[in-house]
């Protein structure tokens, strides 16, 4: 994250922190736990510190590190977003409509390159 001078990496850098601690505490606690409260504590680990920071912290950082040209191709709908909700779903697929087609009006990364040297001439 720092080679890619990611603009959250203090705040990043926390999560990880509190993700570990979150975990420390949890192996400390052990032995005052019965079996079903480890299991509970270990799937509320995972689910809340490992799961969900791969799936929003970690992937945001990589669609900021993605070039905008990339992302046209990668952002579209998939199957996968659904939260089986017809109206919901739904309108997130018009969302992702409507990003396809701001790509349209977006500079590619040539036309960028180009304005850029033409600016500093």
């Amino acid at each position: 994250m720092k080679s890619i001078n990611y603009l959250d990496l203090a705040n990043h850098i926390l999560l990880h922190k509190d993700m570990i601690n979150e975990l420390s505490d949890l192996i400390k606690n052990l032995e005052r736990l019965n079996f079903i409260e480890i299991e509970n504590n270990l799937y509320h680990f995972i689910e809340e510190y490992f799961l969900n920071h791969i799936i929003t912290q970690d992937k945001r950082i990589n669609l900021w590190n993605t070039p905008l040209e990339n992302l046209k191709d990668t952002l579209s709908w998939k199957d996968a977003y659904k939260v089986n909700n017809e109206f919901i779903d739904k309108d997130h697929k018009i969302l992702f409509e409507i990003a396809q087609e701001a790509f349209e009006f977006s500079p590619s990364h040539e036309q960028k390159v180009k304005n850029h040297y033409y600016k500093i001439i």
